[in-house]
């Protein structure tokens, strides 16, 4: 008569433990690098002021993708009917989302900016986020949202204005 202790060995169990082990372990890995290779496909905006005057204050307000690239995007400001659509926004490009005149209306009433985002990421599924940005928190605490290189663009304003004069006092003499 065969005994089961015949057929299955200690070494036997420990091996099929292993192996179940070893098939855990590479199904968390392979989950987590598809949740990270969903991630870094996914876009991810952010708010960028942009066009600024002479006292370093910005003058219109752009969207910028930092991340994959954005497929059908939609971005309504809150309050507003309608927003922009665009077929495609790629890492690093932006699109201006306020405009001088809203830009001054927030700034000046201290208001919060929410703005409703629709897109589909690089596999095709859709998403949609808020992103805000409150004027009035930027106001009352004297924060300044401004050009933070400002001494720079003036020196190099000068430097520009030098080079001008020297070449009018060439072209004179």
């Amino acid at each position: 008569m065969i005994q089961i202790s015949n057929i299955i060995s200690i070494t036997d169990i420990l091996n099929v433990l292993l192996v179940m082990i070893l098939v855990g372990v590479t199904w968390y890995y392979a989950y987590q690098t598809r949740r990270i290779r969903i991630e870094t496909v996914k876009p991810h905006f952010a708010f960028e002021p942009g066009l600024f005057n002479t006292s370093g204050d910005f003058l219109c307000l752009y969207l910028i993708n930092t991340g994959g690239v954005a497929r059908e995007l939609e971005a309504v400001p809150d309050g507003e009917e309608t927003g922009i659509f665009v077929p495609s926004l790629a890492r690093g490009e932006k699109v201006e989302i306020i405009s001088f005149q809203r830009v001054e209306q927030l700034k000046q009433s201290g208001s919060i900016l929410i703005l409703s985002l629709r897109y589909s990421d690089g596999y095709g599924e859709k998403h949609q986020e808020i992103l805000s940005l409150n004027f009035g928190k930027i106001k009352n605490h004297g924060v300044p949202y401004k050009f933070n290189t400002l001494e720079m663009m003036q020196g190099n304003l000068r430097q520009i204005e030098n080079r001008l004069g020297d070449i009018v006092r060439k072209s004179r003499s």
